[in-house]
């Protein structure tokens, strides 16, 4: 896993560190500016997993994966399973990943322009992508790479057609 998933607390078992991360970073791609419980009401009513997790904890691991997303360097992963898992467990984590993304973008009710909706469709295509994989055929680096770049382009689009809002101290984007 990436440094990202260093930050994880207690993910209950049988949660997935890529499914609850893909859909944190949905539901803050798809609905910008939300405070933090509306977020987590969101995952929990999305994964009921997440239900299990401490509120501060889920929280903080909310505002993380903003801050990480929001990154001027461009530093954002997604959370993958590292090089000791073999290919089929790494491409799994990719698709639920992906599939995470998808689920907390539509449940946040998420809205796009043409560019950024190829970007969604292309995420929609990686959870496709079936655990039983030729090593030689899937190049898994370069799907992994298109990800975070579909990723990075929604959340550019969607928080630059959003104007942040003045008032409320518990929103961020």
């Amino acid at each position: 896993m990436s440094a990202f998933s260093e930050q994880l607390w207690n993910v209950p078992a049988g949660l997935s560190e890529s499914l609850l991360h893909g859909a944190v970073c949905g539901v803050l791609c798809g609905s910008p500016w939300q405070s933090v419980a509306t977020y987590r009401r969101a995952l929990t009513d999305l994964l009921a997993d997440v239900e299990r997790m401490d509120e501060d904890e889920l929280g903080r691991y909310i505002e993380f994966a903003a801050d990480d997303l929001a990154s001027p360097d461009l530093s954002f992963e997604p959370v993958l399973p590292n090089e000791e898992y073999d290919m089929v467990d790494r491409v799994e984590g990719l698709a639920e990943w992906a599939a995470g993304f998808l689920d907390g973008f539509d449940e946040a009710g998420g809205d796009l322009d043409e560019d950024a909706s190829d970007a969604l469709e292309d995420i929609n295509r990686i959870a496709d992508v079936g655990g039983e994989v030729d090593d030689d055929e899937f190049d898994y680096f370069s799907v992994a790479e298109h990800l975070k770049v579909a990723v990075l382009l929604i959340h550019e689009t969607v928080y630059a057609e959003e104007e942040e809002p003045e008032d409320d101290d518990d929103e961020f984007g």
